[in-house]
C-alpha cells in the first residue's frame, strides 16, 4: 500500500509541470494542432519564475496542496470519492487556498482506455467513466471556489505492478513514439477540454505534459 500524501498549504509554482500544451476548459474552440511551446517556457535560466497564472483577465496566484490520490489510479475512472474530495476541498478553502493537485492516470492501469486502430495500439477514450467523473469533480470543487491541478502521470506508468498490470509497454510508446503521442493528445486531451467546455467556465483548465 502506497503511503498517503502529506497534506501541507502551500504556494503550487508553475515550474512542476511543463505547460507545453495548455488546454483551458473554457475555450470555445480549438486548434487543430496543438499549441507551440509557450514564451514562459523559453525564458532564460536567469529570468524569474512566474508566481502568478492569468485567470479571467485577472492574475491569480496557486496555493494549495497536493492529494496525489485517494485510491492509486483510480480516483477518475470508475466513480469518484466525493466524501473525501469534499473534504479536502473544504480543508484547502479553511485554509486559504485554492488549488488541488491531483494525480489522474498514475500508472495508466484505468485511464486512458488503449484500443486497435488499423492495426496498431492507440489511445482511443478518456477510459471508463472519466468525462462524468471529471465533470462531477470540477462541480464539487467550485462549491468552494477552489481550482484542480491535473498532474497526469507519475513514473509508475513505467513499473508493472502484479496487482494493477498497468499497459508499460503502450506507456513506454506513449513518451517515445509521436504517433502515439499525438493519438494521446487528439483522444483524450482535446476529448477533456470539449467535454468540460460548458458553462463549467469557473472551474480552471485541464494541463498536459507534453515532451519537446
Amino acid at each position: 500500500m502506497r503511503p498517503a500524501a502529506s497534506r501541507r498549504t502551500a504556494p503550487i509554482g508553475l515550474g512542476w509541470v511543463s505547460l507545453l500544451a495548455a488546454l483551458p476548459a473554457c475555450a470555445a474552440s480549438l486548434p487543430s494542432t496543438a499549441p507551440s511551446v509557450p514564451d514562459i517556457a523559453r525564458n532564460s535560466p536567469e529570468s524569474p519564475a512566474p508566481s502568478r497564472i492569468q485567470r479571467g483577465g485577472e492574475e491569480l496566484y496557486l496555493s494549495g496542496f497536493n492529494i496525489a490520490w485517494f485510491d492509486f489510479a483510480k480516483d477518475v475512472g470508475q466513480g469518484v470519492d466525493e466524501v473525501r474530495l469534499r473534504q479536502a476541498a473544504r480543508d484547502l478553502a479553511d485554509a486559504g487556498g485554492n488549488t488541488l493537485r491531483w494525480w489522474i492516470h498514475t500508472d495508466g492501469s484505468t485511464t486512458p482506455e488503449w484500443g486497435d486502430v488499423n492495426g496498431q495500439r492507440r489511445i482511443v477514450g478518456p477510459g471508463g467513466s472519466f468525462i462524468p467523473d471529471l465533470r462531477k469533480a470540477l462541480d464539487i470543487v467550485a462549491e468552494y471556489g477552489v481550482y484542480i491541478v491535473p498532474c497526469l502521470w507519475s513514473f509508475d506508468m513505467l513499473r508493472d505492478n502484479e496487482v494493477r498490470h498497468p499497459p508499460v509497454r503502450d506507456n513506454y510508446r506513449l513518451l517515445t513514439q509521436d504517433a502515439v503521442l499525438e493519438a494521446y493528445i487528439d483522444r483524450w486531451c482535446r476529448w477533456c477540454v470539449r467535454s468540460t467546455a460548458t458553462p463549467r467556465c469557473s472551474h480552471g483548465s485541464c494541463s498536459t505534459n507534453r515532451r519537446t
